[in-house]
């Protein structure tokens, strides 16, 4: 590989690791004041600590406190099959990945009083 192909490859993956790592959310309103946050981020955890931390900045935006109804984080079951796909990946072609999107994604329901 010629230094110019090294130095291709190398900024692409630099790219793709400052990419990474973003919390992404959906604010859904939901009847009787409730609110569902979709969260999605690096693995489930951080997702649920994400949507705990977006979800009480919205709160506090309205002068209100956070009041966690329920989360929903994937099932235990479904870690292996995440770090599977999540090896594999990092084989794959550019351009080619499973998706683990369902892996990480953490649903919260909550209200603000």
């Amino acid at each position: 590989m010629t230094k110019i192909n090294l130095l291709s490859v190398f900024s692409v993956l630099i790219s793709a690791l400052f990419i990474s790592g973003c919390l992404k959310t959906t604010l859904i309103p939901q009847q009787n004041d409730t609110y569902s946050l979709i969260a999605t981020d690096d693995t489930k955890e951080e997702s649920l600590e994400g949507a705990l931390e977006e979800a009480e900045d919205y709160c506090d935006d309205k002068g209100k406190k956070l009041i966690v109804l329920n989360y929903v984080l994937p099932s235990k079951d479904s870690d292996m099959a995440f770090k599977a796909k999540s090896a594999a990946n990092t084989f794959l072609p550019l351009g080619m990945s499973f998706d683990t999107t369902e892996y990480r994604q953490v649903k919260l329901l909550f209200k603000c009083e």
